[in-house]
């Protein structure tokens, strides 16, 4: 037999149920949603990393592919940056935790961070997938110029790669994080 623990979110749920409105700021809550809130931003910055780096090193090779010839790598080369651009620029202007916040603005900045989440999930296709599609296409088409059968072949694969990735993020990626966002909506009945 195994021992079942709580997850940090059945804990953070139990602390702030116990909680009643008029009394201090509960040091278990904050405590526990200091911690949920460190643990999401590590993983976005650790998924943000991966990103950057999978991006500098296609930008490179596009690059590299680019100065040879390949008028299709730079259009990669430009959607790459475009895709680390956005993915920079939609979490710079994430809100900063005090530690001397109440526990209200704990709650509030998590629930920013995971709209911002689901947002940025959301928008895949436009951001992320399309800026490196259709010079994927390109490149493509040039590599297999005068062979119709082997362009149709890559552009199904490449379709269907995408296709696959758009998908993964509109339904499991948003899904998840919509469920996390219930969680800590259920805390308040006035989430927004």
């Amino acid at each position: 037999m195994t021992d079942s623990y709580p997850s940090d979110d059945e804990a953070l749920m139990r602390c702030w149920q116990e909680t009643t409105i008029g009394k201090g700021e509960p040091s278990e809550f904050v405590r526990l949603t200091i911690a949920h809130l460190e643990r999401f931003d590590r993983q976005i910055r650790w998924r943000n990393a991966t990103e950057y780096c999978a991006g500098l090193t296609l930008a490179a090779w596009a690059f590299y592919k680019a100065l040879h010839g390949s008028v299709s790598a730079w259009a990669m080369v430009i959607g790459v940056l475009f895709m680390m651009g956005y993915l920079h620029h939609s979490h710079r202007s994430r809100q900063g935790v005090d530690p001397a916040m109440p526990a209200s603005s704990y709650r509030s900045a998590m629930l920013a961070r995971l709209d911002d989440q689901i947002r940025l999930l959301r928008r895949v296709k436009y951001w992320y997938l399309l800026p490196l599609f259709a010079p994927a296409c390109l490149m493509i088409v040039e590599r297999w110029w005068g062979h119709p059968g082997r362009i149709l072949a890559g552009l199904g694969l490449m379709g269907t790669a995408f296709a696959a990735i758009t998908w993964a993020n509109e339904n499991f990626g948003v899904r998840k994080l919509t469920d996390t966002r219930a969680g800590f909506g259920a805390f308040d009945g006035n989430d927004r």
